[in-house]
């Protein structure tokens, strides 16, 4: 099960019409392929976006009556595929930047959560509570920062956040690990290592940790500027 980075509207995503970056690797070399991903809305386009529209100003209006987004299913949209390694690395890059005394050189991306540092942040995340709080769902109300669970439109519960969260961790952790623009940048080109392209197990956590956090902050600056949300997919 692969995990994928989708920025764009709701009513797009749950009516299925888009695709991963390996879809359209796929088409674009005239492969066939097929996605597995959770049950979308069997709604017509026209009762989905008023579900959607629904579901928005319930939620704004439980974040203080903030304005809802333009939820326009029409809207483009932008994916990426950080890979449950990026994921995991950079849940280990949080949770160390919150307990280094808990870093175990046992620890590994693919296992980020039984890791120490991790498992001691799930009572309280500290400055990342989206990150290392589990959050699938990040939505673009402007100036808000806030984590939240509440049940989304296809009737699933799961935690959320704003993007505004997202946006002020990912700053935080970036600074906390020391990463520049450039090294973002880089990471983004090379993606994540092959174990045998390093040396230790440290360097390659933290090597697909800068990756995860590449990925996401340049979909976060994305969404942003799409004013749009971000969301997981798996």
């Amino acid at each position: 099960m692969g995990l994928d980075i989708y920025v764009g509207s709701l009513s797009r995503y749950l009516s299925g019409d888009w695709k991963t970056v390996a879809a359209q690797a796929a088409e674009a070399e005239g492969i066939a392929f097929v996605t597995v991903g959770p049950d979308r809305e069997s709604l017509d386009a026209a009762e989905l976006v008023a579900v959607v529209a629904e579901w928005q100003a319930a939620i704004a209006a439980a974040l203080g009556g903030v304005e809802p987004w333009d939820d326009n299913p029409d809207a483009p949209y932008a994916t990426d595929q950080p890979h449950w390694l990026g994921y995991g690395g950079l849940a280990l890059l949080a949770a160390y930047a919150e307990r280094p005394d808990l870093v175990s050189p046992e620890d590994t991306p693919e296992e980020y959560a039984v890791a120490p540092a991790f498992q001691a942040m799930q009572h309280d995340p500290g400055r990342f509570p989206s990150l290392l709080g589990g959050a699938e769902w990040w939505l673009p109300f402007d100036g808000v920062r806030a984590t939240f669970t509440a049940e989304a439109p296809h009737g699933h519960m799961m935690a959320m956040a704003t993007l505004a969260q997202l946006r002020a961790e990912l700053d935080v952790l970036r600074d906390a690990v020391g990463a520049t623009h450039v090294d973002l940048a880089t990471a983004l080109l090379s993606g994540g290592p092959d174990r045998e392209e390093v040396e230790t197990a440290a360097e390659y956590r933290h090597r697909w940790g800068i990756f995860g956090l590449a990925v996401f902050a340049e979909l976060c600056a994305q969404a942003e500027g799409m004013q749009l949300p971000l969301l997981l997919d798996y």
